[in-house]
């Protein structure tokens, strides 16, 4: 962005430029995946954990 910048480009163009979109979008999903990555990963665990005290108990 900062070549884009350099030359008098307008922000706007700058924005609508495939390769600036395109890493735009990438950087969006990637926190999409790092934000929900944490959660998911407790909510399964707790469900196995969980399910594992469950068949401990049933079986003892």
């Amino acid at each position: 962005m900062m070549v884009f910048m350099a030359q008098g480009t307008p922000f706007m163009n700058i924005l609508n430029s495939k390769p600036i979109a395109a890493e735009i979008l990438h950087t969006f999903v990637g926190c999409i995946g790092l934000v929900l990555v944490s959660p998911l990963t407790s909510l399964i665990c707790g469900l196995i954990y969980d399910w594992d005290s469950n068949t401990a108990q049933n079986q003892g």
